[in-house]
Parts: C-alpha cells; sequence; structure tokens
C-alpha cells in the first residue's frame, strides 16, 4: 500500500510537494524512526526522507500507511546524505575550523580532490591565522611580533612568520610548506591534483591540527582533572 506525505522537494524546489511512499524501514537504534523512499509527484524523482514519531503512538507506520497519510503521525525531514570514508576530526579543534576539515573530508569521499584540497589549505590559513596575536601594523616595526598587512593576508609569510618567532614548531615546517604548496595547485592549476594527492593533504592537516589543537587540548584537559583530584582529596 502506497502512503503520501507532503515535504519541501529538494530536486525541483516545490514547496509543499506531494511525495509517495511505498514503504519504510526502521533506523536502527531509534524506537519509531524510519526511513522512508519518497517520489515526487511534481518532477518524478526521489529522495530519501526520515520521519519521527510525533505522538509515541504503537505501531505508528501501520496506521500511517492505513491512514494513507505519513504527516499525520510524523513529522518529516530530509535525510542528509551519508559519506564514507569522511576522516574523523582530531580532538579540541575549533568549531569553526572543524566545519572546513569536514568539508574537505566530504568533498574527497565524493571524488571531488582539488575542492577537498583546496579546503585542507583554508584549514592551515584558518588556523595560522589564531596564532598571530597582535592586529597587523598595530604595533611599531621595531617590536618582536611586528607583522604587515601583506603578511597576514598571504599563507606563506604568515608561515615564514610564525616559524621564525618559534610560533609554529620546525617540526611542521614541511607539512606546513606540503599543505600550502599542493593546496594552492589544487585551488588555482587546471590539473588535478589527484586522490593520492589529496590523501597526503589531509593526513599533513591532520597532523598539523593534532600539533596545535589536540595535543595542547589533552595536557590541559590532564591539568584540570588532577587539580580536581586535588581539590577532592583524591589521589594525584
Amino acid at each position: 500500500m502506497t502512503a503520501t506525505f507532503f515535504a519541501d522537494c529538494p530536486r525541483c524546489n516545490t514547496v509543499k510537494a506531494t511525495f509517495d511512499a511505498s514503504s519504510a524501514v526502521e533506523i536502527p537504534g531509534r524506537p519509531d524512526s524510519f526511513s522512508t523512499f519518497g517520489a515526487c509527484r511534481n518532477c518524478r524523482r526521489a529522495s530519501i526522507f526520515n520521519l519521527f514519531n510525533k505522538y509515541n503512538s504503537k505501531s505508528p507506520m501501520d496506521k500511517a500507511f492505513t491512514n494513507n497519510s505519513l504527516n499525520d503521525g510524523f513529522g518529516i525531514s530530509l535525510s542528509k546524505p551519508v559519506f564514507s570514508g569522511v576522516a574523523a576530526c582530531p580532538e579540541y579543534v575549533p568549531e569553526d575550523i572543524e566545519r572546513v576539515f569536514r568539508e574537505a573530508g566530504t568533498c574527497f569521499s565524493v571524488g571531488a580532490f582539488d575542492a577537498s584540497g583546496a579546503m585542507s589549505r583554508k584549514v592551515l590559513d584558518a588556523s595560522t591565522r589564531t596564532l598571530v596575536n597582535v592586529e597587523p601594523q598595530s604595533v611599531d616595526k621595531d617590536h618582536a611580533d611586528y607583522i604587515s598587512w601583506k603578511q597576514f593576508k598571504d599563507l606563506r609569510l604568515r608561515l615564514d612568520w610564525l616559524f621564525e618567532r618559534n610560533k609554529l614548531p620546525n617540526s611542521l615546517k614541511e607539512l606546513a610548506s606540503c599543505v600550502h604548496q599542493d593546496g594552492n595547485d589544487a585551488a588555482h592549476s587546471l590539473e588535478t591534483i589527484g586522490r593520492e594527492s589529496a590523501l597526503d593533504l589531509q593526513d599533513f592537516t591532520i597532523s598539523i591540527l593534532e600539533t596545535l589543537y589536540t595535543v595542547p587540548g589533552r595536557v590541559a584537559a590532564n591539568i584540570q582533572r588532577r587539580e580536581q583530584r586535588r581539590a577532592t582529596g583524591g589521589p594525584t
């Protein structure tokens, strides 16, 4: 038996289009939540939607298909696409940088290697900007942390500035150079960087994020736990 529901169609952008759904499957680990394959009556193309039991009623799917309207018993939302092989972002990375890292991983998972490489470069750019602790040209040129607008805006010049002042460990110098150069190729060259180069860029980016955020974050968390144990009289 076919049921219907109303939702905005992501294919043809029809608002409150009518969809036909012939079946639904329960989402593992989420009782009374289902996925259904709905075909838009306007463009005849299909999309996957998630259905959430609105009233916690028993056997909601049987009732919905009996009454021929899924909207009566379910909240309906478009299911997000599932991408396989997306690398996990290292711990303690700031949320805005993590978002760019995940976008790089999503691009890689669908074979958009140039886009993935460009996003990896963007991760490096965003991460290193946070290490500049003065406003460009806000201090005298003789000041140890003086940085010009050109040095701040240009990633290559900013990297040189950071390494010269030991704000980035020298162990990252070669990795940062790889991300910068290959990322530039991904963003500007007409030749694709390819899967292997994009994967290398992803690995390099992970190493940089772990050094800048994960290791310091874990150290800070360990210190905090130790101080909490001391405060409660527990073993240190």
